[in-house]
């Protein structure tokens, strides 16, 4: 390395080690909403928040959009309920003209993803820039309100299972904002880490950041060789042959990668070492762990050629063959690829993903104060966006050019762009895309393989600069669309227009016909052989996409309807090309597979817009038959449609659990008219069922995730539920005239009022506390540590601004563990009506079944038997609606009479060929199983009683209904003032516990212990400590296991003691104490503790380790003493309970034959008992695989 190179560095090295750590933000409780504004130049979005400046905030007042993102009341009238589709849409509209910013465009959230926030978070850190309280705290709220429910932790994406990418990243971003690890929400995320191996299971991304933050060391990072950067054009594996946002992204990852740049060691990252690893840092060997990854984090796994391509790299190249001056020159080059990329985005970038990291680049090359850096720190604000949950980054720094052209192309489908009410609307739309058109080429466009632009639109704003095929051409259909009507500007002239359509026939691929999204394709799908990023699927190359060249096609076949001449033939032949592709990539079924919406239901109904666009309809073409009868094939009995975005993962059809969605259904009748389906009825219907869920604003509301990329993560588009609506009901109305003026609301719907969703808070009457989120989220952790007392009063806060069912059931289950039984009914019926209301089958299940436990305490047996019973017929598929759910005693003069035997054979039949291999395929199995065994144990109730007891009569309602006004839910019960004469109870401990095969790391939660005065005792079955708080003179902890006691270690801070105990045989542990109730104080018992258990769930009873084992029973068994997976799902019941879902199964085992006994047998036990099937044919010649129902953890028994 030169002189002048090592001193260049030097210098950077001493000005960022001479530079200041920034004092570290204070986390607070919430924020105002109220001081929040969304600023606007001219496209370019940044929220501001006023402080205490009251002068400022009268000088500018927030806007209905500012208070529709916050979720605040908008004061927004509520307006005539609409008769007819048309009037539905123009309510729609009127809310939705409200929204649009003042420079003419729409904007929104474009969430989903949660890897984007932390790579921000880090690069802030690393960076050692100042993060205010204001933003801490609200990207806090928003990530603590993404939390799993279930697992705790986070996911790929917001509807994700909660995977070692998502916590590690997450996780590591709250830290980094000052969030407490014993935070409950962070014990259960790190439990969840933990439990999936830890971070170094997370994949490479994560991997990579780690290593730039300092937590983890560069040999665990997988190379990114700066030098394929220098490889020729002509070689197949060049760089710029890569998909823009790959090469974008390993282009300043291999820059930093190269410098092998970290952090500077801190003690913040020196804790996270410890807090991400299952193991002790310092003996990690690191290069052993570049290719682990958790499974639920492999959804592409790596080739076998990209593994030893790597390992090549890593062991022999960079150590060994690579000249310094060959990386030297690498290093130089992707330097200045990364400053093209700025220059010609001004610092904006292509998206928050390489915009992180091409800051590190600067910070790292250049230093800190330097412009590169503080121009890119201004940008990337522009990521950020504020909604009612609290502060996240979107995917692009907007959707502002996509869904401006959007909501133009709905007002024309319903025909209302010459009613002057809305032309000042469109107008300004109008002139934000002319404002927006990019006029000019890249600097050094064919250096830095960038695609020809001119004339197009970019998916946001013209500063981020990069055109996509389908943004540019419905952007130019809005143009022509409102230029071509009479009255509006003609901003564009007739060469602007020929610059966009030269711009989108540059797009069509050669080999296919087809139309990728940036750029045409530049390599072969065999380069997904070096997908190095493991959590996505088909990123390598671009790829052909119904969308995008549906929307090309259409653009050009109303461009040449108002300039025919105009390269007639080049048109023609495009449109020839792109219509043959979208025909021989429908698929067997009839569908199109989309890769930018949700999925086949999305992609369908652009294909079928191309077929139409020329000519081909129902009527007439195959194919457009075809496509409307796969739309047909899966409307649903409510008349709408609902598809899953697992659909997308796993490229098959799959329904959403949580019934049917407006914007889903929206695009299904957008196909159909578009095909020309000849049955109106179908369409009829689903239009009816549109209006049915239309707020009084003239709004709809969120409910379920509306886009995908990369096949894997799903991103939200929080307009769609607004525009498609709009312009489905407008076109309906266009093409059925006479149908829609007759229409009829009271027919088969009613107006549908649903709550709070995932992504979406509607905003209440009264102010809500951005902290109830969190206590949400807070209550449901401490709920499922069963810390019950800690539980509720986070859980009644949260309750107080949203009746969320996941809360409400969370709170009948602390009502349950503390007898309140009257509580635990009122909370699981108001669940149901939620869940009911937000089309959530699987909390609608668990709500009847807690309202069963809750009515067979209060002593109703026959009421608790029928809602288990309708719990199972909800998971089994059952409509809400069906016959079989409404009143089983009406042919039985109002007496239940279950049959017990009938029952079992239930059991039976549904592993019984050729209905469906086992009952754990249902969709809900676990919460079946579960409802069938509480069954088992009332029925043995009900079956003392006479078949006329009026104890067999149905005292309430088959489905929980809301209380009437008047009818007050029942009040808490104070608990009675304890006697002085009684003895206090000790002080409420919590203990948390990590674990690997050879220590057991335990966090004993007492603050203010003296250091000097403490002392552990340790035995190799007990530990014992001093002056813990309110359990002197000593607090127990009797273990499970036996440890080594001189190998064995403490530590006290002034929050918690840490022990490390080093285990007498390497082995698992299933619980921490040998016990079944908590730690306890040598002088007095202490309550549960709220125990944070990663490895295994609490045994039901535990036998002391030296104790033989007891003689397992020979029949599939719910005890621990056995092959177990009652204890998950029934572990908030008593003894009593268990003991009958064991007595369950020895009848359905005993009432077997020998064969069946063979199956369940072989099935229950090598499935770790998520699978019961009584076919031997179908288990006899393979292990049964453990497949967990949904939201169901498995767990491995030894």
């Amino acid at each position: 390395m030169s002189s002048e190179r090592l001193l260049a560095r030097k210098r950077v090295a001493d000005s960022i080690a001479e530079q200041e750590w920034p004092k570290r933000p204070r986390i607070l409780e919430k924020t105002d909403k109220a001081k929040w504004r969304l600023n606007d130049n001219d496209g370019r979005h940044t929220w501001v928040y006023l402080e205490d400046d009251a002068a400022a905030a009268e000088k500018w007042p927030q806007t209905y959009a500012d208070k529709y993102f916050l979720g605040l009341p908008t004061g927004l009238p509520e307006l005539p309920k609409p008769k007819t589709p048309l009037d539905s849409a123009v309510n729609c509209l009127t809310f939705f003209e409200k929204l649009q910013l003042e420079p003419g465009e729409w904007g929104c959230e474009y969430g989903g993803p949660m890897f984007l926030i932390p790579g921000m978070v880090i690069t802030w850190y690393a960076t050692k820039t100042p993060i205010s309280d204001i933003r801490a705290t609200e990207i806090k709220n928003y990530i603590f309100a993404r939390a799993h429910p279930e697992h705790g932790g986070w996911g790929l994406h917001v509807e994700g299972e909660s995977t070692a990418f998502g916590c590690t990243m997450n996780y590591t971003a709250l830290r980094l904002l000052g969030v407490d690890p014993d935070h409950p929400i962070m014990v259960k995320a790190r439990a969840r880490l933990h439990e999936l191996g830890g971070a170094t299971n997370a994949p490479h991304w994560a991997k990579f950041w780690m290593a730039v933050l300092g937590v983890m060391k560069w040999d665990i990072v997988n190379p990114v060789p700066a030098e394929l950067w220098l490889l020729p054009d002509w070689l197949p594996l060049s760089p710029w042959r890569w998909w823009i946002h790959i090469r974008q992204l390993y282009l300043p990852m291999s820059f930093l990668a190269a410098r092998k740049w970290s952090c500077e060691e801190t003690e913040l990252t020196r804790s996270l070492r410890t807090e991400l690893m299952v193991q002790n840092w310092e003996t990690i060997n690191w290069k052993a762990h570049r290719n682990d990854i958790a499974p639920g984090d492999n959804y592409y796994p790596k080739h076998w050629l990209l593994n030893t391509a790597n390992w090549v790299l890593a062991n022999v190249w960079e150590p060994y063959l690579r000249p310094n001056w060959l990386g030297e020159r690498a290093e130089d080059w992707t330097s200045q690829l990364v400053d093209m990329e700025d220059a010609n985005t001004d610092y904006a970038n292509l998206a928050p993903v390489n915009a992180p990291m091409n800051t590190m680049v600067c910070y790292v090359r250049d230093g800190p104060g330097s412009y590169t850096v503080r121009r890119h720190l201004e940008r990337l604000d522009e990521f950020f966006w504020m909604n009612a949950d609290g502060m996240l980054v979107n995917g692009t720094n907007g959707v502002q050019c996509w869904d401006t052209s959007f909501t133009i192309l709905a007002v024309f489908a319903g025909g209302f762009q010459e009613d002057p009410r809305w032309r000042p609307m469109l107008e300004k739309a109008l002139g934000f895309l002319d404002r927006h058109q990019i006029r000019e080429n890249c600097k050094d466009q064919e250096k830095c393989y960038r695609m020809h632009r001119k004339g197009g639109w970019p998916f946001s704003n013209k500063d981020q600069g990069y055109c996509v095929s389908d943004c540019v051409s419905e952007c130019i259909k809005s143009v022509i669309l409102l230029q071509k009507t009479p009255g509006y500007p003609q901003l564009l002239d007739d060469q602007r227009i020929y610059d966009a359509i030269d711009t989108i026939m540059m797009y069509q691929n050669d080999d296919t016909g087809g139309v990728g999204s940036y750029e045409t394709r530049r390599g072969g799908k065999w380069l997904e052989v070096f997908n190095a990023a493991e959590v996505f699927g088909d990123i390598m190359v671009e790829y052909d996409y119904p969308e995008c060249t549906t929307a090309c096609v259409t653009a050009l076949s109303l461009f040449r309807k108002h300039w025919p001449d105009y390269r007639a033939d080049d048109i023609q032949h495009f449109i020839d090309r792109a219509v043959s592709w979208i025909k021989v990539h429908q698929m067997d079924h009839g569908g199109w597979y989309g890769s930018w919406g949700i999925c086949f239901t999305y992609a369908t109904m652009f294909a079928m817009e191309s077929l139409a666009s020329v000519g081909e309809t129902y009527k007439n073409s195959s194919n457009a038959k075809r496509g409307c009868d796969f739309l047909i094939s899966k409307q649903r009995e409510d008349g709408g449609w609902s598809e899953s975005y697992k659909a997308c993962e796993t490229m098959k059809y799959v329904e959403h659990p949580s019934g049917s969605l407006v914007v889903q259904t929206a695009w299904a009748v957008l196909g159909l008219l578009e095909g020309e389906y000849p049955d109106v009825e179908p369409i009829e219907k689903a239009v009816r069922f549109i209006m049915s869920r239309q707020q009084p604003n003239g709004e709809w509301l969120a409910e379920s995730i509306e886009g995908v990329f990369n096949k894997s993560c799903m991103i939200t588009y929080p307009n769609y539920k607004l525009v498609w609506p709009i312009k489905a009901l407008g076109m309906f109305n266009r093409l059925y005239p006479e149908r829609a003026a007759n229409f009829s609301t009271d027919k088969d719907s009613t107006r549908f009022h649903s709550p709070d969703s995932l992504f979406f808070t509607p905003r209440k009457e009264q102010e809500e506390s951005p902290s109830m989120s969190s206590d949400g989220q807070a209550g449901l952790a401490l709920a499922d540590a069963k810390d019950y007392a800690a539980a509720l009063p986070k859980l009644n806060n949260a309750l107080k601004s949203s009746s969320a069912p996941a809360w409400l059931l969370a709170r009948a289950k602390c009502h349950i563990a503390n007898k309140d039984y009257e509580l635990a009914l009122h909370d699981a019926e108001a669940a149901y009506i939620s869940a009911a209301s937000r089309g959530s089958r699987p909390l609608m299940i668990d709500a009847q079944y807690r309202r069963a436990v809750s009515l067979f305490r209060l002593g109703h047996i026959a009421d608790a038997d029928v809602s288990a019973w309708r719990a199972m017929k909800l998971a089994e598929g059952v409509t809400v609606t069906d016959a079989s759910l409404k009143d089983p005693t009406a042919e039985t003069g109002g007496f239940w009479r279950p049959d017990r035997e009938a029952l079992l054979k239930q059991m039976k039949d549904v592993t019984a060929p050729p209905s469906a291999a086992d009952m754990t395929s249902k969709r809900f199995g676990a919460i079946w199983n579960t409802a069938a065994a509480w069954r088992a144990q009332v029925i043995s109730q009900l079956d003392k009683l006479g078949p006329e007891d009026e104890g067999r009569k149905i005292t309430v309602p088959l489905m929980p209904v809301e209380r009437k006004k008047e009818e007050p839910a029942p009040a808490p019960v104070a608990a009675a003032p304890v006697a002085s004469t009684q003895p206090e109870k000790p002080k409420e401990v919590r203990v948390d516990f990590f674990q690997s095969n050879t220590n057991m790391s335990v966090s004993v939660f007492a603050k203010g212990v003296p250091k000097d005065q403490f002392q552990a005792e340790m035995t190799a079955e007990k530990v014992r400590l001093s002056h813990i708080p309110g359990h002197e003179p000593w607090f127990e902890i009797p273990l499970y296991g036996q440890i080594d006691p001189a190998q064995s270690k403490f530590a006290v801070t002034p929050n918690k003691v840490e022990l490390s105990l080093r285990k007498a045989t390497a082995a698992k542990w299933p619980t921490l104490r040998a016990d079944t109730g908590a730690p306890s104080s040598s002088t007095t018992a202490a309550p549960a503790p709220a125990i944070a258990q990663p490895v295994a769930p609490k045994p039901a009873a535990l036998e002391p380790v030296a104790k033989p084992a007891e003689t397992a029973p020979s029949y599939p068994t719910s005890s621990r003493k056995g092959a177990t997976n009652w204890d998950k799902v029934l572990e908030d019941e008593d003894t009593e309970e268990k003991a009958s879902v064991n007595d369950f199964f020895k009848n359905l085992y005993s009432g077997a034959t020998e064969e069946q006994r063979r199956a369940m047998m072989k099935s229950f036990t090598e499935s770790n008992g998520t699978s019961l099937s009584t076919n031997w044919d179908d288990v006899k010649d393979h292990k049964v695989e453990t497949v967990p129902p949904e939201g169901v953890e498995a767990k491995k028994w030894t």
